[in-house]
């Protein structure tokens, strides 16, 4: 988020570059995307599309809000591309009804198993301390976000430390620390009401200079006046595990 990653010197490993290889497909093309009830509707476009495109490969997967309808299986950015182009240059002819619009999709990974205590929601904390984040990068055939992180949160423990996970749809972010939810207090400051962090909790962050994406450190880059620019570490933050979710999906 408008920082510049460089390379990894930290303590959290890097992700694991390289196309998905013979492992399940990575990308496919939505062509629509219907409400529950439109299913008759999905049908009708599975079947101009298998005919528009000669392929079979067209299908409907349910999901959280009704039914998408999906073209091909791909394992590298570039082939999705290609058959992009093509569905868009025939997409009229498949006639997938008014609001609806084509797009190449990353198929989510399955969650890879872990122990509990690993997962933050099963730890009753109330807060922890979010270090690093893990994203796929379609266009350069990386898919392997939710593998390097649950091998990130292997590398911190093997240190020693309490580490933690959660998988989002797009992201999944790693996490140290489990501290109870009276860590943070709500007190007068200088005539002001502030949040007050817990001093034993604050020298444990103070351990922690830098956050990470994908295995690199991430900077906010700015101009010093001169002509120049400036690079400024972005810091770890304390999360309130309570209202983690409602600060946005990820």
């Amino acid at each position: 988020g408008g920082g510049e990653a460089v390379p990894d010197r930290g303590r959290v490993p890097g992700r694991t570059m390289g196309a998905s290889g013979g492992q399940d497909a990575a990308l496919t093309i939505v062509l629509a995307e219907y409400l529950p009830e439109g299913w008759y509707e999905a049908q009708g476009l599975q079947a101009r599309a298998q005919g528009v495109l000669g392929s079979s490969d067209v299908w409907l997967e349910q999901t959280d809000t009704g039914v998408s309808v999906r073209y091909g299986h791909f394992n590298r950015y570039e082939e999705a591309e290609r058959a992009f182009g093509v569905v868009r240059n025939n997409y009229a002819a498949m006639d997938a009804g008014g609001y609806q619009f084509c797009y190449i999709y990353n198929i989510p990974r399955p969650n890879p198993p872990i122990p509990r205590d690993w997962d933050l929601f099963e730890n009753n904390c109330g807060y922890s301390l979010e270090i690093a984040t893990y994203y796929n990068v379609p266009e350069e055939d990386y898919y392997d976000r939710k593998a390097d992180a649950v091998r990130a949160v292997e590398s911190l423990r093997a240190e020693g430390e309490t580490a933690y996970l959660v998988h989002g749809n797009q992201e999944s972010r790693v996490f140290v620390g489990c501290f109870p939810r009276d860590v943070v207090q709500t007190a007068y400051v200088n005539g002001e009401l502030q949040q007050v962090v817990n001093p034993l909790v604050q020298a444990f962050i103070n351990r922690y200079e830098y956050r990470y994406e994908n295995g690199g450190v991430v900077y906010n880059v700015g101009h010093d006046g001169m002509g120049g620019s400036t690079r400024t570490p972005i810091r770890p933050v304390l999360v309130n595990v309570d209202t983690f979710w409602e600060e946005g999906p990820f």
